[in-house]
């Protein structure tokens, strides 16, 4: 089992805290579990980014975001994030670019350019870029 801190802030961005995150594999599934003060939350998912946005997911409604690149707006998993790493990694992505190499952060982990976001503004940029990669590569290639 892993443990760590993670930065919390309030939807409006304002600093909550910082929470306590484990994370495990369990019977084939990922597990996390936040602790905030004395609220607790867990879930588990067929990778540890779906586990951890099930768990944003009920923070959300108790009004909080996690302030780390799994918790990032611009945040995107390619599938080999997913099955090879467990979903432990994922890219930062600018709407037009591909992502590289250098892109590649773990979801724990925090740094200024975060952008907190709910889950689902969080696939809607994802959607959003797969779009705009798309248009790009047609652009290149007229």
């Amino acid at each position: 089992m892993a443990s760590l801190r993670v930065p919390v802030v309030s939807m409006s961005g304002n600093d909550v805290g910082q929470a306590d995150v484990s994370y495990y594999a369990e019977n084939q599934r990922c597990v996390v579990q936040l602790r905030l003060g004395a609220l607790e939350l867990s879930a588990q998912g067929a990778d540890y980014f779906d586990a951890f946005c099930e768990v944003r997911r009920k923070l959300e409604q108790r009004g909080f975001l996690v302030a780390t690149y799994g918790g990032s707006r611009n945040l995107v998993l390619s599938g080999m994030c997913r099955d090879m790493g467990a979903g432990l990694s994922g890219y930062r992505a600018t709407l037009g670019k591909q992502t590289r190499r250098e892109d590649l952060v773990r979801i724990f982990d925090t740094g200024p350019d975060v952008q907190p976001a709910t889950v689902e503004d969080q696939r809607a940029f994802h959607r959003e870029w797969l779009l705009s990669i798309s248009r790009e590569a047609r652009s290149s290639s007229s």
